[in-house]
């Protein structure tokens, strides 16, 4: 399966001779590097993929469950025991950021967006518009779901800022400054204001939700031990694996939407 492209925000413009095909249980797997994550399903997804706080220069951070690199799966979809919203819903995806031309000041908003995967999304698939150019009975359905999703995303962001607030957050590895993970020893040591405010805000169930979701970060770095002997899966897949990983992000969440 060939790899997902950059998003676009969904649009009568650009999609209304293309449908959606229902995709196949591992479709999203492999074509995503990472999902964003809502605060309502953080725990459940933490039970079986890693949690990170993604927070590209000058823009809102993200919660997201890293997946793999383009093309190379690293789970199965009967190893999961939830999937993430954004899996479920794959090629279907939602954009927070500002139209092209809009003021810095202007607010953020969502917009739902496709994964323009060939595979997924096709001429003679289920219409994402009717003959009018308005959504589709079925697409305006999924628009619905987004909207509720997109809420629960807003939840996390709250949450993350929480965290960041109390110094939970550190870099994952030292060369990606925009990729964070919980600082286990700074979540330990939290004093009892901190802790009542983190509760508060229901960011402490966040906190522990990543710290669980570290175990799975072993999936995405296969570099060999020291004084083990390399192997040929780690020859072919190496610590360069994780970094490919992160990079892809990127490329799930552009900067900006479309105009309307």
């Amino acid at each position: 399966m060939a790899p997902s492209q950059k998003p676009t925000v969904l649009s009568a413009r650009t999609h209304r001779a293309l449908g959606w095909v229902t995709p196949g249980p591992e479709d999203a797997l492999t074509a995503l590097a990472s999902v964003p994550v809502g605060a309502q399903e953080a725990q459940a997804t933490a039970s079986s993929l890693p949690l990170v706080v993604y927070y590209p220069p000058g823009r809102a951070p993200q919660l997201r469950a890293l997946l793999g690199a383009a093309g190379v799966a690293r789970w199965q979809s009967h190893e999961l025991a939830h999937q993430p919203f954004g899996l479920r819903f794959y090629p279907f995806t939602a954009l927070r950021g500002r139209p092209q031309g809009a003021a810095d000041d202007d607010p953020l908003e969502w917009r739902l967006a496709l994964h323009d995967s060939p595979d997924a999304v096709k001429p003679d698939g289920h219409p994402f518009f009717d003959p009018h150019g308005a959504l589709s009975k079925g697409t305006q359905r999924i628009a619905d779901l987004f909207k509720t999703a997109c809420e629960d995303y807003d939840r996390a962001l709250a949450q993350v800022g929480l965290l960041a607030q109390a110094g939970l957050l550190v870099a994952l590895t030292p060369l990606r400054p925009d990729t964070l993970t919980i600082d286990s020893a700074a979540l330990r040591d939290l004093n009892a204001d901190d802790l009542t405010r983190l509760h508060a805000g229901e960011a402490l169930k966040l906190a522990h939700a990543m710290e669980t979701s570290r175990v799975h970060l072993r999936r995405l770095d296969l570099k060999p031990k020291a004084g083990a002997p390399a192997t040929e899966t780690s020859e072919t897949d190496g610590s360069g694996f994780l970094d490919a990983v992160l990079s892809a992000m990127a490329d799930d969440d552009p900067a900006t939407v479309e105009p309307r």
